[in-house]
């Protein structure tokens, strides 16, 4: 595909600073889309920390229609259930803050992939999904699900 020269250079170096030469073009570029947005969120957030990225990323099977997914709580982007905890007994108030990324290594539009992303957002914020979703979504829903006990 055709990307802007900049964003095509990035995109690039994106790759080889993390070593993804030997993904697929689509699932590299959706890692780096997640990189990018949430990186914005929280600048510091990936500073030696590949870890957090491949929470977030949980494109692919079972997904949901959905590429990226963070969670912030007070402003830190949370990698799993036992920090959520952690910072929740730390702070006397929180504010959460879900992050729903989609992206596409395409030029085109396309309205069913939308839909079918803004369906996976409902369903993930839902009280009971419905549609099958992968091991990295389900622990992401344990974290919403801990936040909705709590408050």
């Amino acid at each position: 595909m055709n990307l802007e020269p900049i964003i095509n250079a990035k995109f690039k170096k994106f790759r080889e600073q993390l070593e993804l030469n030997d993904i697929a073009d689509g699932n590299a570029f959706e890692k780096y889309v997640n990189y990018v947005i949430l990186s914005s969120h929280q600048p510091d957030a990936f500073n030696g920390d590949n870890e957090l990225l491949e929470k977030v990323n949980v494109g692919g099977t079972h997904d949901m229609g959905i590429d990226g997914i963070a969670i912030k709580l007070n402003g830190l982007l949370i990698r799993d259930l036992a920090e959520a905890k952690d910072l929740v007994k730390r702070f006397p108030r929180v504010s959460v803050e879900f992050i729903f990324i989609q992206s596409k290594y395409k030029s085109d539009f396309d309205k069913g992939e939308f839909n079918n992303f803004a369906d996976g957002v409902r369903e993930f914020l839902s009280e009971k999904q419905r549609q099958p979703h992968s091991p990295e979504i389900k622990s992401l829903i344990k974290i919403k699900d801990f936040f909705i006990s709590v408050h």
